[in-house]
């Protein structure tokens, strides 16, 4: 009676917590991460030229902004997927 004490809480669903999904796993993952990165990278720039820091005028800007974008929300996409 002890030992089933012992198992209960987080012991009795930590295998089900930390399980890959079951169909393609990788796949998942990435197309979750690659889509969030891409989303957050188009939101931060549609966000940053309707507030007036990306102007076309300006060659190349609003390319390095996409770059700078897609590199940086590489850190949120990997927490997500």
């Amino acid at each position: 009676k002890d030992e089933d004490m012992d198992e209960s809480g987080w012991k009795l669903v930590h295998a089900d917590v930390f399980r890959p999904p079951s169909n393609m796993p990788m796949m998942y993952c990435v197309c979750i991460g690659g889509g969030v990165q891409l989303g957050i990278t188009i939101l931060f720039v549609i966000l940053f030229s309707a507030v007036g820091f990306l102007s076309p005028a300006r060659r190349g800007s609003l390319m390095n902004a996409i770059l700078v974008f897609y590199m940086l929300s590489g850190i949120i996409a990997g927490y997500v997927s």
